[in-house]
């Protein structure tokens, strides 16, 4: 026999919304948290792999044997880098036996659209070593 009173039927319980609500933002957190340290940590993976393939231009001077950076080659090499990896700002900087690579990469969240995009930016210092 049904209990007389009040319905239920079909109706959920405000205590299950905000539960889902909460979830979803707690998901959307660490999804899009985790996404935004993605992009940072990626960004120094590049400038430093550039630092490096600007630190591998060098000239050999035949005649005294002297190893000195390509100031030229050195820049386009890391700057060709950092675009053919998706880098959305590349800056490099090459002054004497000292490079400084620096990059950034956008991340755009993916459960939370209000959250704002981030640009997770690296850089990295290569030096030449006598």
């Amino acid at each position: 026999m049904r209990a007389r009173g009040r319905r239920d039927r079909g109706s959920t319980s405000l205590y299950a919304v905000i539960v889902a609500i909460a979830f979803v933002a707690i998901v959307g957190l660490v999804i899009d948290g985790s996404g935004r340290l993605h992009a940072l940590q990626r960004a120094d993976d590049i400038a430093r792999e550039a630092a490096r393939v600007a630190g591998q231009q060098i000239d050999l001077n035949d005649a005294t044997g002297a190893v000195s950076l390509n100031f030229s080659a050195a820049y386009w090499a890391a700057v060709d880098y950092m675009f053919a990896h998706g880098c959305d700002g590349a800056s490099v900087i090459v002054e004497g036996d000292v490079i400084t690579a620096s990059c950034g990469l956008r991340y755009h969240p993916v459960i939370l659209p209000g959250w704002q995009q981030a640009t997770g930016r690296g850089s990295a210092v290569a030096q030449r070593v006598p």
